[in-house]
């Protein structure tokens, strides 16, 4: 946001012009009451210094924001021939079947299943083949095995 004095230069005349890009067209805000106040400089200065500090606060909290910008997988070992699911429930629809000789595929994230206490992992499951294999959905924690080490 950019912004001008209007006529005389107090704060006041700063706070009532502003365009929000440099193509916009200026806008102007007056307030007839508010400009025949005596003490308009001093209101004027105490708002500038309100704004100034609204806005300094607000950047302040957008710097401390913390925010995941990619998707992100880890590498698991699972036992082979798991099965993934659309959904976190193993009586749900089957996403598909890991393939005998798969050990190792990538999880997401963990989250409680939707109609039992076990814990389910989103995942994937890629190989390039041929053919190409792409199996996406959630398998549950049973059958992962520790990593090696």
């Amino acid at each position: 946001m950019e912004l001008i004095p209007l006529g005389s230069g107090t704060f006041g005349d700063l706070l009532r012009k502003f365009r929000h890009n440099k193509d916009d067209p200026w806008i102007v805000q007056r307030h007839p009451v508010k400009e025949a106040q005596e003490n308009l400089s001093e209101t004027a200065a105490h708002v500038l210094s309100s704004m100034m500090s609204i806005l300094l606060a607000r950047q302040d909290s957008q710097r401390m924001a913390k925010y995941i910008n990619a998707i992100t997988y880890t590498d698991a070992r699972v036992k082979s021939g798991a099965t993934l699911y659309t959904k976190a429930d193993k009586n749900g629809d089957v996403a598909g079947t890991l393939p005998a000789n798969a050990e190792n595929f990538s999880i997401q994230y963990g989250t409680p299943g939707l109609n039992d206490d076990d814990t389910y992992w989103h995942s994937m499951y890629f190989e390039v083949g041929p053919p190409m294999v792409l199996i996406i959905g959630y398998i549950v924690s049973d059958v992962l095995r520790p990593p090696s080490g």
